[in-house]
């Protein structure tokens, strides 16, 4: 019985936070959050304190063509770290850290979010503590574009990390290495 439990609460976790997670790179400024994909109604905020080192962090929920809606928590332990709210915010402020695989120091950037797509092996020497917006995410696939100077490079990635103090563990993200 407390097998099957443990499936269905897995289960039901895995669809509602099917999408994956980010952190805001707003600091000292409100964040506002809007109670519908297209509303201009902003019915909560929350206000990441670098002086408190209050920070959140939220799960991505659903998508749409300029908001996400997330689940937003605390990423700093407090007393109220089960807290959350949920609604949409603007996809502009939610982001990424790269996060490279050790020992190469490089990440994959996929045409398509697959495996089995063709991919770039691209060197982070150039980039340092890089916080780049989602532009799109699927399944666990970051779309992003890294720039530098003049040449930019656009894909899909699994070489992240999500919180907002880029602390994450080295390693492969990927089942299959390319």
């Amino acid at each position: 019985m407390k097998f099957i439990f443990l499936i269905v609460v897995t289960c039901c976790f895995n669809v509602y936070a099917q999408h994956g997670s980010c952190f805001f790179l707003s600091t000292n400024s409100h964040i506002n959050i809007f109670d519908s994909e297209d509303s201009k109604n902003v019915f909560a905020m929350v206000k990441q304190d670098s002086l408190k080192e209050n920070y959140y962090s939220a799960e991505i929920l659903d998508l749409s063509l300029k908001r996400y809606k997330v689940r937003i928590m605390s990423a700093t332990p407090s007393t109220n770290s089960n807290a959350f709210i949920e609604g949409w915010v603007d996809k502009s402020i939610c982001h990424i850290w790269l996060w490279e695989m050790l020992p190469t120091d490089n990440i994959y950037i996929f045409e398509t979010p697959s495996l089995d797509s063709d991919y770039q092996d691209v060197s982070l020497d150039n980039y340092h503590n890089i916080a780049l917006p989602i532009l799109d995410i699927k399944n666990g696939w970051y779309y992003i574009t890294l720039i530098n100077g003049e040449k930019s490079i656009s894909g899909w990635t699994k070489n992240v990390c999500t919180n907002v103090w880029g602390s994450c563990e080295h390693g492969n993200p990927y089942s299959n290495t390319p």
